[in-house]
């Protein structure tokens, strides 16, 4: 793929898209399945905020997934941006427990995962009806998680693929 003609951030983008695609059919075949199997009721939710939330996780995640996907290409091993994520996320982002359970140290680290805040603007806005002014902290943390990975993303980027074309990687993947 990488001797494609094709430009490398377009094609990283690309290969980025399959594992958001994929992710966005699994939460929806989960929602399917405790609307119509475990009777949960989202007849409260605020549905313009919940979808403002999505539309400002997506490309943070999206943008995670390229500069995953461009250290990959360099290093040829294991996938180290998205497992300190997912675990990071997985006891610290409020996907098992509350953060509010936390100690205070590490509530404040939680604070600075995108997750954290994606998870807790969706429940409140999906399950509590919350409105724009009761997630306007976790939508503004999603935007500044934007503004800063936007550029951190194309540096990363171009640095990976400079050194992958540099080392010969894209021959022998």
């Amino acid at each position: 793929m990488c001797a494609t003609p094709i430009n490398y951030t377009w094609l990283i983008l690309c290969s980025s898209l399959w594992q958001f695609v994929f992710e966005t059919i699994r939460v929806t075949c989960y929602f399917a399945i405790a609307i119509f199997i475990f009777g949960m009721r989202l007849d409260n939710a605020n549905w313009p905020a919940a979808l403002l939330t999505l539309v400002l996780t997506a490309p943070v995640f999206l943008m995670l997934g390229v500069i995953s996907c461009s250290i990959l290409v360099v290093v040829k091993r294991g996938d180290p941006i998205n497992w300190v994520f997912s675990s990071l996320g997985a006891i610290l982002a409020g996907t098992m427990f509350p953060v509010s359970v936390l100690p205070a140290w590490l509530q404040k680290i939680s604070f600075c995962l995108p997750l954290t805040h994606s998870l807790e603007a969706a429940r409140c806005t999906l399950l509590a009806g919350a409105g724009f002014t009761q997630v306007a902290t976790n939508i503004r943390a999603l935007v500044i998680f934007i503004l800063l990975l936007v550029p951190l993303t194309i540096f990363i980027n171009s640095l990976c693929m400079r050194t992958a074309k540099r080392k010969g990687a894209f021959s022998t993947y």
